[in-house]
């Protein structure tokens, strides 16, 4: 049993694997190079996911998975264009697949969050209601040996 995907999540290859499934990440090789630019490399290698169907045999591929905003690939986007292509693959060879969008879900409630705040801030700011200066950020650096200290 294989189950490819572009790039699974940790906890979703673990599952996969617990289950006695292959978890098979089949992402373009441009998204382990990290000097090379493209907008979505995230995308799903059609070549290798057709190769892979063709090789381990359609009755042993359950669903392909696509996960988008792919977050173990460092958050790269997949293209819609991708996204349709793959179905389209699939499609005839009569394979579900399964799409993990959460992750862009919550990234697009987040920015939309953040842009009402902005916005409320903003407009308080120039009825004189409030004076809004952007905070600084700064990490702590983390005391190590005293988290290991509390542990053991």
């Amino acid at each position: 049993m294989c189950i490819p995907n572009n790039i699974h999540f940790d906890t979703t290859r673990a599952n996969v694997e617990h289950q006695g499934a292959q978890a098979l990440d089949v992402v373009i090789k441009e998204a382990y190079d990290p000097h090379c630019e493209l907008p979505f490399k995230g995308n799903m290698d059609l070549v290798r996911l057709e190769e892979t169907i063709n090789r381990v045999g359609r009755n042993r591929i359950p669903l392909v998975m696509l996960t988008i905003t792919n977050n173990s690939g460092g958050g790269q986007p997949v293209s819609m264009d991708n996204i349709r292509q793959t179905r389209a693959l699939l499609n005839r060879y009569g394979i579900p697949s399964f799409s993990m969008p959460a992750a862009s879900r919550r990234t697009v409630f987040r920015q939309g969050a953040r842009a009402r705040l902005r916005e409320h801030v903003d407009s308080r700011h120039r009825a004189g209601a409030v004076s809004y200066e952007r905070p600084q950020m700064s990490v702590a650096p983390r005391d190590v040996e005293n988290r290991r200290a509390r542990v053991t």
